[in-house]
């Protein structure tokens, strides 16, 4: 599911460049709007129910650790650790996603490299997704994390030098690391919230995790501000680094708060 949904801007990408030139922006969201709503009522009568709502023993499903209600889960000091590395990561990897073409414009990049770029980033960023939650169900989540961030700053790091060497095929590079890093994101949600703080609630925390590290989608906006700003991209981007620093050094506290228990 995570993987659909980060293959989104892939699959609807060339339907709304379609539909803005023929009825405009507004009658495009209210089209995209109506999908949307009739598909959400159709997946309500298919969603599978949890296992409390199917009546099992909530003492055997708890037996698996301590399980915790939202008013419980926002004491919690490893829960906003958590929220505050994801709205930073989640910032970084929708900022350069959200400005992949105008990035690859600036470089004088072709229409078929821009299109290229743009789409190995969804691709990437979706496809990489079961990949992450196959790898958060088997190693330490904190310690994932930790590879998550370098994934990202690597590929920071190489739209930095696509810009400055202005390098297609780097650019090309970069989006791969970009769409790769940004998926492992979502999943870490998933699967934070399920071993930190039980199935029994699962829902309602899933629901209030997602909410909470809902902000970064202004990333794309903080790096058009910064381009307003600079005028540049090469000065720009690098403002990207800081945020995924101050997401990366709370990893430290939370690995080895891990590593006590």
């Amino acid at each position: 599911m995570l993987m659909g949904y980060g293959m989104g801007a892939l699959a609807l990408g060339p339907v709304i460049s379609v539909l803005i030139p023929a009825v405009g922006w507004r009658a495009t969201f209210v089209v995209l709007g109506l999908v949307f709503g009739a598909m959400g009522v159709a997946a309500a009568f298919i969603v599978c129910k949890s296992p409390v709502e199917r009546g099992e023993d909530i003492e055997t499903i708890a037996a698996d650790g301590e399980q915790f209600t939202p008013l419980q889960v926002v004491q919690r000091a490893n829960y906003w650790v958590y929220i505050f590395w994801a709205i930073c990561m989640g910032a970084v990897g929708a900022g350069i996603i959200g400005h992949a073409s105008t990035i690859a414009s600036a470089m004088d990049a072709g229409p078929a490299a821009i299109v290229l770029a743009t789409g190995l980033m969804s691709l990437t960023n979706g496809v990489s997704r079961p990949l992450w939650g196959f790898l958060y169900d088997r190693f330490r989540i904190e310690g994932v994390a930790v590879v998550v961030s370098l994934v990202l700053a690597v590929g920071l790091g190489l739209v930095q030098a696509a810009l400055v060497m202005k390098s297609t095929p780097l650019l090309l590079v970069a989006g791969l690391a970009i769409g790769v890093g940004y998926g492992g994101v979502s999943p870490a949600t998933a699967t934070f919230m399920r071993t930190k703080f039980g199935i029994v609630n699962y829902k309602q925390n899933f629901g209030l995790a997602i909410c909470c590290v809902a902000p970064y989608a202004f990333g794309a906006y903080i790096l058009g501000v910064l381009l307003v700003t600079f005028g540049s991209y090469v000065v720009a981007v690098p403002y990207l680094f800081i945020i995924l620093a101050l997401g990366a050094l709370f990893l430290i506290p939370a690995n080895l708060m891990a590593r006590a228990s």
